[in-house]
């Protein structure tokens, strides 16, 4: 998933509980920066255990293989 070219479809952020929305497609290690911890990350609705380096901002968490070529998982990350 790092430098995975085309992995992120589509971003949502903002809104009243400033969770950010992903669609993403691939499998593996994601990693993201945040400047701030996340409460939460979900991935298709069922929340997955995730590790933050406060050091350098780094969230990062595990897809699975889908079933489905192309499958876009549905990636939250709650604030």
């Amino acid at each position: 998933m790092f430098n995975s070219g085309g992995a992120m479809r589509e971003l949502r952020f903002g809104g009243e509980d400033a969770d950010v929305e992903l669609k993403v497609r691939g499998s593996g290690t994601v990693g993201a920066y945040s400047s701030t911890k996340p409460t939460c990350v979900a991935v298709d609705s069922k929340a997955v255990g995730f590790s933050y380096d406060g050091t350098c901002g780094l969230i990062s968490f595990e897809l699975g293989i889908p079933d489905q070529e192309m499958y876009l998982w549905t990636v939250t990350v709650g604030y």
